[in-house]
């Protein structure tokens, strides 16, 4: 489902972001990036190298960014 400005069926909260610890091989889940981008909005001046992609998850949650510890694609 699409929701759009002014969408009856759009929940009353700023905004929301969907992603899920999508495993990368070896490297870091694609989850750390996605949410270094958006933390990057919101916080100035953050060296977010040397954190790992538990604590980039944990930095995102006061700011209302969660991860659902599974993935949203199904499994089949």
């Amino acid at each position: 489902m699409i929701l759009v400005e002014g969408d009856a069926e759009r929940p009353n909260i700023p905004h929301v972001i969907l992603t899920d610890r999508d495993p990368n091989g070896t490297k870091p889940p694609l989850v750390r990036r996605r949410l270094i981008n958006v933390l990057r909005l919101v916080e100035d001046g953050v060296n977010y190298t040397p954190l790992n992609a538990d604590a980039v998850i944990a930095r995102a949650e006061p700011f209302g960014y969660f991860v659902n510890s599974n993935t949203l694609e199904p499994k089949g």
